[in-house]
């Protein structure tokens, strides 16, 4: 599970951040944190995932709920997707 949460969470943060250098958005950092939304069993994937998304930097209100929408494009995420009956939720936190 580890490589799988590192593999989504880094997805993440390039997809965001590749999408904020386009549009010359003043992000100046992005966290990742990855949850699993049920007890992981050995060597599997859980039933889904949580995604804690943090943004920083000088950014408007619709253009951290853009971000928050573009992060769930991740190619990683939507290939995770068909694995995991609960899905992979992201959320954003407040710095």
């Amino acid at each position: 599970m580890d490589y799988a949460a590192a593999a989504v969470a880094m997805c993440t943060a390039t997809t965001v951040r590749l999408y904020a250098d386009r549009k010359q958005w003043s992000l100046t950092h992005i966290a990742v944190t990855v949850e699993p939304t049920t007890p992981l069993p050995h060597g599997r994937l859980p039933e889904g995932l949580r995604l804690l998304l943090r943004l920083e930097g000088p950014l408007s209100a619709e253009q951290k709920e853009r971000l928050l929408e573009i992060a769930g494009k991740c190619p990683v995420k939507q290939m995770m997707l068909g694995k995991m009956p609960q899905a992979i939720k992201t959320t954003l936190v407040d710095t």
